[in-house]
């Protein structure tokens, strides 16, 4: 479970009713793609948040629990300090094929993260950070 929730983990969103998604893609690995709901990114104070989300090549099987799941994608929310560049998952959904979601965090306070130069957190960085600057 370790390096695929570790990648999930880079994947995660927050729901906010009443929006219609916009997902940017910022990226894809041999896992899958990654995408930025454009429509999600909220100010608070410092930090941004917005959801992401990780579309996956191949159906995975967990462990979730005592829960033995499958899932194609992933959506969370991220927070993101644009001027520190750091960034941390807050709350990751696992979703099914089917597009249920079939497991959650829930809303975890997890530590802060350097940003990686040339990863896709740093794309990510960029994108999110950009947009907000030019708004």
């Amino acid at each position: 479970m370790g390096l695929r929730l570790a990648l999930i983990g880079v994947t995660v969103v927050f729901s906010l009713p009443g929006h219609a998604d916009n997902w940017i893609e910022v990226g894809a690995d041999p896992q899958g793609k990654y995408f930025v709901d454009s429509t999600s990114v909220a100010v608070d104070g410092e930090t941004l948040r917005f959801r992401k989300k990780g579309v996956y090549n191949f159906s995975m099987l967990e462990t979730f629990g005592d829960k033995r799941v499958s899932f194609r994608s992933s959506i969370g929310t991220i927070e993101l300090d644009c001027v520190r560049r750091i960034h941390r998952v807050v709350q990751m959904d696992i979703i099914s094929p089917e597009g249920e979601i079939v497991w959650s965090t829930g809303k975890m306070n997890r530590p802060w993260e350097d940003i990686a130069p040339n990863s896709l957190g740093e794309i990510t960085r960029k994108l999110v950070c950009d947009s907000m600057s030019s708004s």
